[in-house]
């Protein structure tokens, strides 16, 4: 039987994986590098997608004709309305007894709320003393 050894590769072919790995990397890298120059260059952009950008200017400026247009004609055709209509605003004065059940039905909502918010306090300290 033959001698059992630890699958290492000799060092050359190691070096020569390695060298290629890095030639790999810097060819990835290089081309990165082009188009990230190439996408932050705004005028290499305008000059590929001017057509593109044509068709949006013209939208943006059809929309904003559209709607002047639209603001005109609903001026021409329709009545002003007033800014402001005079209405009488009839104030009824409050009974005595319908303030006093208002101020009691105040106070035990606010009795209420407190004694609520207290028990959530405590079940808050409780549960994280536990």
């Amino acid at each position: 039987m033959g001698e059992r050894t630890n699958r290492v590769e000799r060092p050359e072919k190691l070096e020569h994986d390695v060298e290629k790995i890095r030639a790999t990397l810097t060819e990835v890298v290089g081309e990165l590098d082009r188009r990230r120059h190439a996408l932050m260059d705004w005028r290499l952009q305008v000059r590929e997608h001017k057509g593109l950008l044509a068709g949006i200017g013209a939208g943006i400026l059809l929309l904003a004709g559209a709607s002047v247009f639209v603001k005109i004609w609903r001026a021409r055709h329709r009545p002003p309305e007033p800014l402001f209509r005079r209405r009488e605003v009839r104030v009824e004065q409050e009974s005595i007894g319908h303030k006093v059940v208002s101020a009691g039905a105040a106070a035990l909502v606010a009795v209420t709320t407190k004694a609520l918010a207290q028990r959530a306090v405590g079940w808050v300290e409780d549960a994280s003393h536990a």
